[in-house]
């Protein structure tokens, strides 16, 4: 089999810190709207001087049109397809799923897979949904732990819509990153740090929290980017604080670049 050589980002992160949102901007960039200069701000890219230019093209010209993934997708399908056959259901469950399901009923079709995902993609903000979704993904890992990943890896294999990057958006575990590198040796990995975020008690949160990424991108979600040198270092010190992993005590390098506004990219 050929080995598939494009390039394809996975993103980690605790819950709020923001990788949807990231992305969400990113893909804005491309976009012909107007008012698209609210998106923009600083970027700094910290490493050796003469990686700075290039880790900026890397990370931001590739990045300019990303084409969404999630591993998660398949759990949502799963969880809807098991929510609407399960006899125990309560009556305030089924009134929330029902209200959820509501704008997509109206096309006199079955719910298809996006529907699916997006119906849990509002449940999962209360949290007795969002814990179905854990723990459906926990016992599916226990089952076979690539049974999520290998669709989405899977689905990203198919992708072929051109100027579009696969990027995978909830990149939890190593063995999912082990997982996406075999399938893709291509594979960068960025994670969106958020100043102030908690980590919760579980292994979703928890099993990255060691782990190095390719690039970091931090945010203070109190206000606006740092614009000095002196703003970065203390938004660094605080997320290195927290990710002592990454301290390479070599220095800190700094090049200024446009970018969407609050964030800062970080290769280390």
């Amino acid at each position: 089999m050929a080995v598939d050589t494009r390039l394809v980002y996975g993103v980690t992160g605790l819950r709020g810190s923001g990788k949807d949102y990231f992305l969400r901007q990113i893909w804005a960039l491309s976009q012909p709207i107007e008012g698209i200069e609210e998106f923009n701000s600083s970027l700094f890219i910290c490493g050796q001087p003469e990686d700075c230019d290039a880790a900026y093209n890397d990370l931001v010209a590739s990045l300019y049109k990303p084409r969404r993934f999630a591993f998660a997708d398949a759990i949502k399908v799963e969880e809807f397809d098991a929510f609407e056959s399960d006899t125990g259901r309560s009556a305030s469950d089924i009134l929330e799923f029902n209200d959820a399901l509501e704008p997509f009923e109206h096309s006199g079709r079955p719910p298809t897979r996006e529907d699916k995902i997006a119906v849990f993609d509002v449940l999962k903000a209360r949290p007795h949904w969002r814990q179905r979704l854990i723990d459906r993904g926990m016992a599916g890992r226990l089952e076979n732990a690539n049974k999520w990943v290998t669709p989405t890896l899977d689905a990203v294999a198919a992708w072929s819509t051109p100027g579009e990057v696969p990027c995978i958006s909830d990149v939890r575990f190593p063995s999912e990153v082990a997982e996406g590198l075999r399938r893709f040796p291509g594979l960068k990995t960025i994670r969106v740090w958020a100043k102030g975020v908690p980590v919760a008690d579980d292994p979703s949160e928890t099993s990255m929290l060691g782990e190095k990424t390719d690039y970091v991108l931090l945010r203070d979600p109190a206000g606006e980017a740092p614009q000095t040198h002196e703003g970065l270092r203390e938004l660094l010190a605080a997320f290195l604080a927290d990710y002592p992993q990454y301290n390479t005590g070599s220095g800190l390098h700094v090049s200024s670049r446009t970018f969407v506004r609050d964030w800062q990219a970080v290769r280390l």
